[in-house]
């Protein structure tokens, strides 16, 4: 007996891909507040571990720490991107005007 896939709730993706928007502008303006009193990769750093911190409790109770060892490649890969983009919007947001940055994003 298979179960049906439940219907995506586009309200509900709406209403996080709002939040999540909100949330990385907000980010924009206070790296662009800092504009040249922190290196870039320190800001980096400090996001990172801020999101690691608050995203760790729920790894663990979820227990979604167990990472295929065949994917870890995938994952090393995802995150040396993930940091380099996040390094070239930052490094954007310091040396043109918010808007523009944010409009490259």
């Amino acid at each position: 007996m298979k179960i049906a896939p439940a219907e995506p709730n586009l309200t509900y993706g709406i209403i996080l891909t709002i939040g999540a928007y909100l949330c990385f502008s907000i980010a924009a303006a206070i790296v662009r507040s800092f504009n040249h009193s922190f290196p870039t990769i320190e800001i980096i750093f400090f996001q990172s571990l801020i999101s690691l911190i608050i995203i760790m409790p729920i790894f663990i109770k979820r227990k979604l720490y167990k990472v295929r060892k065949k994917i870890i490649p995938l994952h090393i890969v995802r995150s040396v991107t993930g940091v380099a983009s996040f390094f070239c919007y930052f490094f954007a947001i310091k040396k043109l005007n918010l808007i523009d940055a944010s409009v490259l994003n």
